[in-house]
């Protein structure tokens, strides 16, 4: 019997063969790339501190991330108290690691950003949440238990469409800017690596709720992508520098015109117009022009001198 149990023992290619299946690599590599994902943001964030500011960028990725890991760490620990099956507790050990590094994010941006708009637009987002939030406890306290497991497992598949969605949300001021600095390319760039993994995932296991939201999501991040190759990341100073100086002679032009409206005509002739002010005497006709201005100068202060010198002989 003894030579028997032996003969059955498995080689290490065999072991190594039945255990390191396709689909084992795949989940891992899933795992892997969702930790990558988590973690590409820690330099931007450290730049968030060294600067004082936070720039161009948006909370709306590091909201997702947050939100989106306490979902789906939720949703493992809802479904394992509901089935009783362990497997399900891998939601809550790959999303740990994202509850405190999304809260890191989060934090970060938030003591470190400047800008009203940002800080507007991250109010909205903490609405949305707590909207999140508040549906999931209604159906848990309304529905049946499995009807609120199924519940609560749709709204974890809708914030994973939320990640691509976020780096989507300030594509208005790209479009506006002519730059797609306020793009997070970190998380961009592991998203698409993230999702194109998941995606295969959900071919080989045939589950429709890994195949929804990510289609959705490459779809999505499709957009962020084009963007960013069809726009700089640096804004073109050289055409804002130009479209200031184009905006000088006419900014500094219309109050000379308002003056001119009260002024008499000899004074007026001596306020210089919107095609004047701005430019530097350059040419023969500028000095002719500056030199004309100044010419009106001395006769008409040569004529105050004269009209005081006039009323002080009257009296």
């Amino acid at each position: 019997s003894g030579d028997t149990a032996s003969k059955q023992k498995l080689s290490w290619s065999a072991w190594l063969y039945l255990t390191f299946t396709f689909t084992f690599v795949l989940k891992c590599m899933c795992m892997f790339s969702n930790m990558m994902g988590q973690v590409s943001p820690i330099p931007q964030v450290a730049k968030f501190r060294m600067r004082g500011s936070t720039g161009e960028a948006d909370a709306a990725p590091f909201i997702s991330m947050l939100y989106g890991s306490l979902q789906w760490s939720f949703y493992g620990c809802f479904a394992f108290t509901v089935t009783g099956k362990s497997g399900f507790l891998v939601l809550v050990y790959s999303n740990v690691f994202g509850c405190l590094l999304g809260s890191y994010y989060v934090y970060g941006f938030l003591v470190n950003c400047k800008s009203e708009r940002s800080l507007h637009r991250l109010s909205i987002y903490y609405r949305l949440v707590s909207v999140f939030v508040l549906m999931q406890i209604i159906a848990i306290m309304s529905f049946e238990t499995n009807s609120a497991l199924f519940f609560v497992g749709l709204a974890s598949s809708i914030c994973g469409m939320m990640g691509a969605c976020s780096l989507l949300t300030t594509l208005p001021q790209v479009i506006e800017t002519q730059c797609s600095a306020s793009i997070n390319m970190p998380l961009l760039v592991t998203g698409l690596i993230s999702g194109s993994l998941w995606l295969i995932c959900g071919i080989v296991l045939h589950d429709i709720w890994i195949l929804g939201p990510n289609i959705v999501g490459l779809l999505l991040q499709s957009f962020a992508v084009a963007a960013v190759l069809y726009f700089p990341r640096h804004a073109n100073t050289k055409a804002t520098m130009q479209g200031a100086q184009d905006l000088l002679p006419r900014f500094h032009g219309q109050p000379s015109m308002q003056k001119k409206a009260y002024l008499s005509d000899e004074e007026s002739a001596l306020v210089p117009g919107p095609d004047v002010v701005g430019k530097t005497p350059q040419t023969g006709t500028g000095c002719q022009e500056y030199g004309a201005l100044e010419q009106h100068q001395q006769v008409r202060h040569h004529k105050l001198q004269q009209q005081s010198c006039g009323e002080t002989g009257g009296t």
